[in-house]
């Protein structure tokens, strides 16, 4: 026992030094033997627990000893929640079948299982089935929401059972599954912890009332206490979501600003080298190559800064984040056990998998209880928001036609002047009609003139093109008819699972495309 103590203490020790910014959650069943000790040392190290009983508490403890009895309650009176793990299968008969949904649970919910574990085949539901679920991420027999990348992540404990032969490598452990895949896991999230924190710090600054959630900055993957927050609500998980995603929503917000004003950096920057090297080139204001070398230390400390602050990839990733948990307090509003991250597309779960591993961890606990029609809150809402939010696209779209309109008018109008100039005074063989002098600084204004026009219609062009405008409005056109179809199809046929489900599929998957077109978006230096 001192040897798996000591093994389990080391191996949480371990993830707390790679996740500095992450509170953490031990989610076990409390079960007599290794989930006790696993529960006891997460305590001990600080971590919340949470408790996913396969079975009402009544008839789960006739499953211990007086003792083992006496150590659940003691740590159940420690846990920050307890509830019952809904079934993912089909409904079967048995023990077993509910201590194999409690299984699933975990090895779905979890970023990585610990796994205290002799190696061998046992009964169905037990820790050898967990861990091929958790490695091999199949959860449950529904084919299509199964189809999960292969990165499962296990911590293998070597433990003997107590009822048979002693274990001689009792405390070795051994990683299983992608370990690189757990670390990039782990180190985005972490990210994600230490922002929110800071936004946390910075609204409770801003706000001596609280009148915010006093949680707002919780974790992604792994959240303290509802008892924290500073109103007791019905559904925790609900307020504990509707948090996140403030957070992702509002840290989202925050780094699109910081891409926008990166990309007009690097576009007047590269504005400005053009017009001040045709100022030197044409103009032989020779000073003017001062002000090109310091436009190229601009462009590349402004690329610096985007690379450092990594707001584009940053603004992607949490609007994304954001969006899922939109969909899950949608899911969970209408009475639906189905959970958004099951219904991730698969360009998401490989492109930014943290997010898929925090949408699970984020909506641990009991399932809702409570069924609320969403046709206002989620069908109408969002055909109101796409409806608006493309106006405002077309008002862009409209607004950079105009402006590379009117550039290329000027620069059509100056061409013309430069064509008439050189008809008269250029290629005219007769006697000069102005000084040589005059004709070639005329030659220079015109030259600049027509380059300047040049260089400030590619770079506004440049940095409008980055927003993908045009791609947007078709977005919203698109859900907009998706939101009208909806609403029509709940009119007439009422607000049905299957429906619903279709619906958050269909937004989760627009998501998608939004984030593979706005991620070649990237803030690069092209001269």
């Amino acid at each position: 026992m001192p040897a798996l103590r000591a093994a389990v203490r080391k191996e949480l020790q371990k993830l707390e030094a790679m996740c500095p910014a992450s509170p953490f959650v031990m989610l076990t069943s409390l079960a007599e033997g290794a989930d006790q000790l696993c529960a006891e040392e997460a305590l001990a190290e600080g971590f919340a627990l949470s408790a996913a009983l396969p079975m009402p508490l009544a008839e789960y403890e006739k499953d211990f000893s007086e003792d083992g009895r006496l150590k659940l309650y003691a740590l159940l009176e420690n846990a920050r929640d307890m509830f019952v793990c809904r079934a993912s299968e089909p409904a079967g008969e048995g023990r077993h079948f509910l201590f194999r949904q409690a299984g699933i649970y975990i090895a779905e919910h979890s970023h990585v299982l610990l796994a205290l574990w002799d190696g061998k085949q046992g009964r169905p539901g037990g820790t050898a089935e967990t861990v091929e679920m958790k490695l091999h991420r199949a959860f449950d027999e529904k084919s299509e929401e199964s189809l999960h990348p292969d990165n499962g992540c296990v911590i293998h404990v070597h433990t003997g059972r107590a009822s048979g032969e002693p274990c001689a490598e009792a405390g070795k452990t051994d990683f299983l599954g992608n370990e690189i895949w757990l670390r990039e896991v782990l180190a985005e999230t972490d990210l994600f912890n230490a922002e929110a924190d800071k936004l946390r710090i910075a609204e409770a600054a801003a706000l001596p009332d609280m009148t915010k959630p006093a949680d707002a900055g919780l974790s992604a993957s792994t959240v303290e206490s509802p008892a924290d927050t500073a109103e007791p609500t019905e559904d925790p998980v609900m307020e504990r979501v509707r948090q996140i995603y403030h957070t992702a929503d509002t840290l989202g917000i925050e780094n699109a600003v910081r891409f926008k004003q990166i990309l007009k950096g690097l576009s007047a920057a590269a504005a400005f080298l053009t017009i001040a090297f045709l100022l030197y080139d044409e103009a032989e204001l020779y000073w003017m190559i001062l002000l090109c070398g310091f436009m190229l230390l601009a462009l590349v400390a402004i690329r610096m800064i985007a690379k450092k602050l990594r707001c584009h990839s940053k603004y992607l990733e949490y609007r994304i984040f954001a969006e899922g948990l939109r969909v899950e307090q949608y899911l969970r509003t209408a009475g639906l056990a189905t959970e958004a991250a099951e219904l991730f597309p698969w360009s998401l779960q490989i492109n930014v998998p943290w997010i898929k591993e925090a949408c699970e961890a984020a909506v641990i606990g009991s399932t809702s209880q409570k069924k609320e029609s969403i046709l206002d809150s989620w069908v109408r809402d969002q055909k109101n928001y796409h409806y608006s939010a493309g106006k405002k696209t077309q008002v862009q779209i409209r607004r950079n036609d105009r402006i590379v309109r009117i550039a290329l008018i000027l620069s059509v109008l100056a061409y013309a002047a430069a064509l008439i100039f050189e008809i008269r005074f250029g290629f005219s063989s007769g006697p000069a009609k102005l000084p040589e002098a005059q004709i070639g600084l005329f030659r220079t204004i015109l030259k600049i003139l027509l380059g300047s026009l040049s260089a400030s219609t590619l770079f506004a062009g440049n940095y409008y093109g980055k927003l993908s405008l045009e791609e947007t409005a078709e977005d919203h056109a698109r859900m907009l008819r998706l939101y009208e179809t909806a609403e029509q199809k709940i009119l007439a046929e009422g607000e049905n699972p299957e429906l619903l489900l279709k619906l958050a599929k269909e937004e989760l998957g627009e998501n998608s495309s939004w984030y593979a077109y706005q991620s070649m978006n990237k803030p690069e230096i092209s001269l």
